[in-house]
């Protein structure tokens, strides 16, 4: 019921770790990175570093094999799990919560467990819950829905702060082909597909968007069902924030200072590759995007120890949005 909020790939590889340990415990043995790596099709990088960073409160080192603590020890697999996915769920709302927990309790009668995991993510309320289970239901079925849907302004920011005068005089409904719902940067999207009429006339045309769920009302399932292309489900796999667009993906290539190497090796950013390691400490990444806004606010964000190599597009766009604030913080 719940695998549409609940999908996290770091979490489940967390609980796939465990698990896998868990197995090895049982078994009076352990595994080599090398070993969890070739299970979970994962690079040894990763493992070692959720192991090292991540993991370490669960899990002992003894020479070049890893076992999970004495007090990591379950009755079975699926409480290990239910022990990660319940801090998470905590971190989306206590009605969420709430709700998450009634499901475990078919698992186990008490979760007491000392791990915690923090999600900055905003408050799901029942209403929320309701919406996500329609939603879900009719994009594991590939149906049509229709809902009226409250506008924002075009800077996606709207100013009117009463959320009832806004929605009189903001609603649109909209008809669409629901494909994917995501947890952008602490919010929750619809991804989908809008069919526009055009006015006088039966062409429509398809066209993707991303809308806010908090702002959908008034669902309605429709007798009409659609089929995605292998390309498209591969495409929406790569949808990492809400600037992604469905065209094809071109290549940044980004020097990272030493500075800050150790962020990107810690947590890489989707889609990046390491291209080169230089004696001093730099490095050169490089990652695909489908919108600019994907990657400006973290080369914004970590000024001046980043500098764009390629495209010169984007190198010019940097530097003219740099430029304009330095005119402004002179004219100030």
């Amino acid at each position: 019921m719940y695998k549409a909020i609940l999908v996290n790939s770091k979490a489940r590889r967390h609980a796939d770790i465990i698990t896998n340990l868990d197995l090895a415990k049982k078994a009076n043995s352990g595994l080599s990175i090398k070993s969890l790596s070739k299970i979970l099709d994962v690079s040894s990088k990763t493992i070692s570093r959720d192991l090292h960073e991540c993991l370490n409160e669960f899990v002992e080192r003894k020479g070049n094999t890893w076992y999970l603590k004495d007090s990591m020890d379950s009755k079975n697999d699926e409480e290990l799990i239910i022990r990660i996915l319940d801090e998470m769920a905590k971190g989306v709302g206590d009605e969420f919560h709430n709700k998450v927990q009634q499901f475990f309790r078919q698992f186990q009668a008490q979760i007491n467990s000392p791990i915690y995991a923090h999600l900055n993510s905003e408050k799901l309320s029942n209403d929320d819950i309701k919406i996500f289970k329609i939603l879900e239901s009719a994009i594991n079925k590939k149906i049509k829905i229709s809902f009226s849907y409250t506008k924002v302004s075009n800077d996606g920011v709207d100013f009117v702060l009463d959320s009832q005068k806004r929605k009189s005089k903001s609603v649109k409904k909209f008809c669409v082909k629901p494909l994917k719902l995501a947890f952008f940067d602490g919010f929750w999207y619809l991804l989908a597909f809008d069919i526009e009429s055009k006015k006088d006339s039966n062409i429509t045309r398809e066209v993707f968007k991303k809308f806010y769920i908090k702002d959908i009302n008034n669902i309605a399932l429709l007798n009409e069902t659609f089929e995605l292309s292998n390309k498209l489900q591969k495409q929406l796999k790569n949808a990492h924030n809400v600037w992604f667009q469905l065209q094809e993906p071109i290549n940044v290539n980004l020097l990272i200072d030493k500075i800050i190497v150790k962020y990107f090796l810690r947590k890489p950013l989707p889609t990046q590759i390491i291209k080169s390691r230089y004696t001093n400490g730099d490095l050169e990444i490089q990652i695909k995007i489908t919108h600019e806004m994907e990657i400006t606010p973290i080369i914004f964000y970590y000024l001046p120890h980043i500098k764009v190599l390629s495209p010169s597009h984007l190198q010019k766009y940097v530097k003219d949005k740099i430029t304009k604030y330095l005119e402004y913080l002179n004219n100030m």
